[in-house]
């Protein structure tokens, strides 16, 4: 029934359209709207559903729940209603509380290290307590990982290396927050993505 209620098209497109109906009543339910949905998170786009409900719910956050994800342009209108998309930021204090599933780890660490490649965060922005660095498939804060002298789960570098296009990123994002002989102590140098890097 719901999504019967939700426009086929970006709702935002209606501002330049000439006056109908359509734009009147989109309108008027964006007045209505007034404040409701700007405390609402819809899921980011590079995490999975179920890691992002686990954190965000840790982060006690008002999300979009995952059974509404599969209702076309329910993101776009919620956008358009004043909801956002979370950011790592947001779920920030449940990265402190939970530790996400492997490939969930993988997705953050993706995700960081690449905003860290282009300049948008600092390396400073990952805390060394989230539990997002899998050794023997078990997820650890960045300073039990080092301690354990072992090297990063290759599961968990296959799934960051597709996500980057290779290791280069999260090696210079380990780099600058351990140091580059710690950061090399945890991953393998004959990783087959290494060599992209």
């Amino acid at each position: 029934m719901l999504a019967a209620l939700i426009p086929l098209s970006d709702p935002r497109l209606a501002s330049l359209q000439r006056r109908s109906f359509k734009t009147d009543l989109l309108a008027a339910l964006q007045r209505a709207a007034n404040g409701r949905f700007e405390s609402l998170f819809c899921r980011a786009a590079w995490l999975n559903p179920i890691d992002f409900e686990k954190l965000a719910r840790a982060s006690q956050m008002r999300v979009v729940h995952r059974e509404l994800g599969d209702i076309e342009e329910l993101h776009s209108f919620l956008k358009f209603l004043g909801a956002k998309d979370a950011t790592h930021e947001d779920i920030r204090t449940g990265l402190g509380i939970v530790a996400p599933s492997l490939v969930g780890a993988a997705e953050i660490i993706a995700h960081i290290a690449s905003r860290y490649a282009t300049k948008q965060i600092e390396a400073h922005a990952v805390d060394k307590t989230w539990q997002l660095w899998p050794v023997d498939g078990v997820p650890e804060s960045l300073s039990n990982a080092r301690k354990t002298n072992r090297f990063l789960n290759a599961d968990f570098l296959d799934l960051v290396a597709e996500k980057t296009g290779g290791v280069g990123q999260l090696k210079r994002l380990l780099s600058d927050l351990i140091g580059s002989s710690a950061a090399s102590a945890m991953l393998p140098a004959e990783h087959p993505l290494q060599r992209f890097s």
